[in-house]
């Protein structure tokens, strides 16, 4: 749990923000599984600022065609939705993976996924900033300033942006 955890603020710093899901599967083990999908695989649904449901995704591939699962973890229920390659929900039968799924409903005051998020994005709405989005910008500035000063030595304008002293 302690690595999960680890790795887990890395990603989510890295990504923006990420989340929790908790499972049960007795086949692999008769303790609850904790995972972690970072930003770019999930989906999170709002209701007034309050997480009301996360949207967990897993890609599949079938005879060159990709399909998109979506478990959808909310207040008493986890519910399950497959997606063709045109963002169409089709039925859960169509993958052998999936057939199986059925929902699960419990107690409404639970939801079984948690929300990870340090820093609240400028540019997306309800979801998580990345440590290096201040980080591109001052980036991108440096970029342009060495790209004006090589494209000055070039041209042979040297004067006109390079000081005499510096040079």
């Amino acid at each position: 749990f302690k690595n999960l955890v680890k790795k887990a603020v890395k990603k989510a710093l890295f990504t923006g923000d990420g989340a929790f899901k908790i499972s049960v599967d007795t086949e692999l083990s008769k303790y609850p599984i904790i995972e972690f999908y970072e930003a770019d695989r999930i989906e999170v649904k709002r209701e007034r600022g309050r997480v009301r449901e996360i949207r967990f995704k897993k890609s599949f591939d079938k005879q060159g065609v990709s399909y998109v699962l979506k478990e959808c973890y909310g207040y008493g229920y986890i519910e399950y939705k497959l997606y063709d390659e045109y963002n169409n929900e089709i039925g859960l039968e169509k993958l052998e993976r999936t057939k199986d799924l059925q929902p699960v409903y419990f107690d409404k005051s639970f939801m079984m996924a948690e929300y990870l998020c340090f820093f609240d994005s400028d540019k997306w709405e309800g979801r998580g900033q990345s440590i290096f989005d201040s980080k591109r910008d001052n980036f991108d500035a440096l970029d342009e300033a060495w790209s004006q000063w090589i494209d000055a030595l070039r041209a042979n304008r040297t004067k006109t942006y390079i000081p005499e002293d510096l040079l």
